[in-house]
């Protein structure tokens, strides 16, 4: 059950019933400090309920906002199609991003119940059917954050706020668009007579650039680009190709824990019949650097084409540090079990932590490097909490959070 405080009408709230800092108080405020956000959704993508834990990964708040969480201030209510940014803005904020046909971008504070606003990642210039679909947002500071439109416009030559491929500049303060805009379309290509998109995904600031991975796929999502991601100069929006040799579908892009010039890429691979022997065989994890010149380049890399032995573990990946990752290896319908391991990416190396029946169990899980506390989240269980590190993870409890009938999965995401 959703707890919101309920006002009387839109004037009321705008005019501060509740309010927190000047800000409208929608939600109810968290007793405590949470750590980790805890996002489930149904198997329809019809419903999303998120809750909060504390660096122990203890409840403090169960489904503190949900897709029953309408309010006449949003513009949309939750989906169920919902995701959070790779890297939270760690102020005590949550920021929730809401995916295809949403295309909005939402920010409450946690302490208070505040509400900071809402925006969508797209403008109106279009009167066709368009959806930015939003996937990632980077916060560089108080006025300036960006956020990756994975959906290209089909419209020949499009206005700019409703083009897509590209990146999207936000205010998270005043919640409004600036205008600003990084076209990514210069890396759509044909492949075998068929376009395939940029479709930009996930983003790690490193230093003075932006880290974006490319999925690089078509409309159907059968045909795809070359692995590549791109490197965005911050203060000019220069953009320039890197290319990962072997790998395809790169859209994952998750900075290493403690180095400000590094970060692992994830490519899923791709298959034009889903077969998974076939995807495995343009898989692959890259650590890539970026200089203080925007230079690009391999540090380490791991492909399981070259391990006909390795699980092919490169899904919902959590970095523990600059060469090792928890990484799921997915249940496919031949072979119904979700294997995670402790992957080093320089020696290829896996350690399983654990495995569950059935196929996309495992979801996106997190680490806190200072406690040492990983969290891995399991639909049909909750999310797990292991202590330890590297392969030497102890398994400390599982958390149950609120989980709707069908549930599909769950997202663990830090929030410092």
């Amino acid at each position: 059950m959703s707890k919101i405080y309920v006002c009387m009408c839109a004037a009321a709230l705008l005019a501060g019933c509740g309010s927190a800092n000047g800000r409208p108080q929608v939600l109810e405020p968290v007793d405590g400090d949470p750590a980790f956000a805890v996002l489930s959704t149904d198997i329809n993508f019809t419903s999303s309920a998120i809750s909060l834990l504390d660096e122990d990964g203890e409840v403090l708040a169960d489904e503190w906002l949900t897709s029953g969480s309408v309010l006449p201030i949003l513009v949309a209510a939750l989906s169920g199609d919902v995701a959070f940014p790779t890297k939270q803005m760690g102020d005590g904020t949550l920021v929730v991003i809401d995916r295809f046909n949403t295309d909005v971008v939402s920010r409450f504070d946690m302490a208070t119940g505040g509400f900071y606003g809402q925006v969508r990642t797209q403008g109106t210039s279009s009167v066709a059917a368009f959806s930015s679909n939003p996937h990632d947002c980077v916060f560089l500071s108080d006025s300036s954050a960006w956020v990756s439109r994975y959906e290209p416009s089909f419209e020949e030559a499009p206005e700019p706020d409703v083009a897509g491929t590209d990146l999207f500049e936000i205010d998270p303060t005043a919640m409004v668009l600036t205008g600003g805009r990084v076209d990514l379309s210069s890396f759509n290509e044909e492949v075998d007579g068929v376009t395939a998109y940029a479709r930009p995904d996930r983003i790690a600031r490193l230093g003075d650039f932006l880290l974006v991975g490319l999925d690089g796929l078509s409309a159907d999502f059968t045909t795809a680009l070359p692995g590549k991601v791109a490197v965005v100069e911050i203060a000019t929006g220069d953009v320039e190709g890197f290319s990962l040799p072997g790998a395809k579908a790169c859209g994952t892009v998750v900075p290493v824990p403690g180095v400000d010039d590094q970060a692992f890429v994830a490519c899923r691979g791709i298959s034009p019949t889903f077969d998974a022997v076939e995807q495995r065989m343009t898989a692959g994890i890259f650590v890539i650097e970026v200089d203080g010149d925007g230079v690009a380049s391999i540090v380490r890399s791991w492909l399981p084409s070259s391990d006909p032995g390795a699980a092919n573990s490169v899904g919902n990946i959590v970095p523990l540090n600059d060469r090792e990752v928890v990484a799921v290896a997915s249940g496919d319908f031949a072979t119904t079990t979700d294997e995670a391991y402790v992957l080093n990416v320089e020696t290829g190396d896996q350690t399983l932590v654990f495995d569950v029946a059935g196929s996309f169990e495992i979801g996106q899980g997190a680490y806190d490097l200072e406690s040492e506390l990983l969290l891995v989240p399991v639909s049909t269980e909750g999310v797990r909490l292991y202590g330890g590190e590297g392969s030497t993870f102890e398994l400390i409890d599982t958390v149950e959070v609120s989980q709707s009938a069908g549930l599909r999965a769950i997202v663990v995401s830090s929030l410092r």
